[in-house]
């Protein structure tokens, strides 16, 4: 009896660390072939990574979204599966924390504070 072959798993795995001191591994689309003009949509599209929050899931949190499923034609499910890793990767880099669903634009508050900080008085 001829062994199985065992698919190889080629995700980056390597982690993001983003500005609010969370990090994230690179999000990617499912069929893999998403982008080529053979990708078919009669299997369900995803959108997977992992979100790991410092404070509250250091273990990490499982990211999936399924939002590009209702569209029929693969150039919109295409256009929607790239539209997602844009906005996701924008939302990450601006501070939206996935697991608290909160937004902490830390860099811009600590920016301000650090301009408006008092200058001590010289005598």
């Amino acid at each position: 009896m001829a062994k199985k072959a065992v698919k190889k798993d080629t995700r980056n795995r390597e982690r993001i660390t983003l500005p609010n001191g969370c990090q994230y591994t690179c999000p990617y689309i499912r069929p893999a072939n998403w982008e080529s003009s053979k990708a078919s949509v009669k299997k369900p599209w995803f959108s997977r990574f992992i979100y790991y929050d410092p404070i509250h899931r250091p273990e990490g949190k499982e990211i999936k979204w399924e939002g590009m499923n209702g569209h029929k034609t693969l150039a919109a499910r295409q256009d929607v599966a790239q539209q997602i890793l844009t906005d996701t990767i924008e939302e990450l880099q601006n501070g939206r924390n996935l697991v608290t669903k909160k937004s902490s634009p830390l860099p811009t508050l600590l920016a301000h504070a650090v301009e408006n900080q008092i200058s001590p008085i010289s005598g």
